[in-house]
């Protein structure tokens, strides 16, 4: 048995926050001592992922303020915390945990492992800034990238060292049968500026002259919720347009809707796109940085599961949106292709994988 800590900003719910709960339950079943750090503590407003009572909770903070004086703080309670546990090995994930972990465990004798779970220019910047986050990860033992794309931002030191893994599919998503009965489009993402969301009610808005009952429904809360409800009553698509907040039966959803998409400026690896291919709704992404939804859609030997388009193009996105709509053929096809194309996203390969960086080297 070893003892394990899982470092991440929070557990609300979130992608990698949604993988860093799947990990947890996964070791913890396994017998080893899990211990997760959060930088903050549960918010009532804000919904997180359960974790069970065998894994121990610590938190370094009760604000979700940020700052230099807040970062350093943390630092310092994180390397008091890791000094008093003496794990066997450290994994964190996302941004800013990342780079706290690796300085707070510098002289600590464990397995550092950090994970990059968006695009590391985003996360971590440019110019000076890159070069500093670069020198900083030659502190960890391995990292662990989503995208053959993301790893390229760093040294080939650290390329070397590092693994590219999928984010695991819940095994519920391949029990759904996909029959989309309805000319409903579907998108599930927070409601932030990166998913770029007016992208899809600019492309909404040119469909509905072709087809006049499309309906995109939204699942997501966050902070562009009001802009988005402004937008929508500008496009004049009040009635075509649903924001239907966070649900628990999202796979139900996909299920019963005729295509799906996802318009992001930059993605790490995209769960819930993920979870639409593994349904086998028709999806269509933006082939955005740093080729998360790239990586997902096309196999080893070059074919496209979905459909990709360029960033901020809604012309392409409402012609892609039609021609499924409309075509029953293109539907089946996709939905064919995404089916076999899932199979590499299961959870038992991937976890297998975590095990062997975790447990084994």
């Amino acid at each position: 048995m070893k003892t394990i800590v899982l470092y991440i900003g929070s557990m609300q719910k979130g992608g990698a926050q949604r993988v860093m709960s799947v990990l947890a339950k996964h070791l913890s079943e396994q017998g080893h001592n899990i211990i997760m750090i959060n930088d903050i503590k549960p918010v009532a407003d804000k919904p997180e992922y359960d974790l069970p009572d065998t894994i121990e909770r610590i938190y370094l903070d009760a604000s979700e303020s940020v700052g230099i004086r807040k970062n350093a703080a943390r630092i310092t309670r994180l390397q008091r915390t890791l000094r008093q546990i003496k794990p066997d090995c450290v994994l964190s994930f996302e941004g800013p945990p990342n780079i706290r972990m690796l300085v707070a465990s510098i002289g600590l004798k464990c397995r550092k492992i950090v994970s990059v779970r968006n695009d590391p220019y985003f996360e971590y910047g440019h110019g000076i800034r890159r070069v500093i986050a670069n020198c900083i990860f030659l502190l960890a033992d391995k990292c662990i990238f989503q995208t053959q794309d993301a790893s390229n931002y760093f040294v080939k030191r650290i390329r070397n060292s590092g693994s590219i893994l999928f984010n695991p599919v819940g095994e519920s998503f391949y029990n759904y049968k996909w029959y989309g009965d309805s000319n409903t489009v579907v998108m599930v993402g927070r409601l932030e500026k990166q998913k770029n969301i007016g992208m899809a009610l600019k492309a909404i808005k040119t469909v509905k002259e072709r087809i006049n009952n499309i309906r995109l429904r939204v699942f997501g809360e966050g902070t562009q919720r009001e802009a988005l409800i402004q937008l929508v009553k500008e496009l004049q698509l009040e009635e075509n347009v649903e924001f239907c907040g966070l649900v628990d039966n999202v796979a139900e959803e996909l299920s019963r809707a005729k295509c799906y998409i996802m318009t992001s400026d930059y993605e790490g690896m995209p769960n819930a796109l993920m979870e639409a291919i593994t349904i086998g709704i028709p999806a269509i992404s933006t082939d955005c940085p740093c080729g998360g939804p790239k990586s997902v859609m096309i196999d080893e030997r070059g074919a496209c599961a979905g459909i990709l388009v360029k960033c901020n193009d809604s012309v392409a996105l409402a012609d892609s949106v039609c021609d499924i709509i409309t075509n029953p053929d293109i539907q089946q096809t996709i939905h064919l292709r995404e089916k076999e194309r899932s199979k590499a996203f299961k959870s038992e390969i991937i976890l297998a994988e975590w095990d062997r960086i975790l447990l084994e080297e």
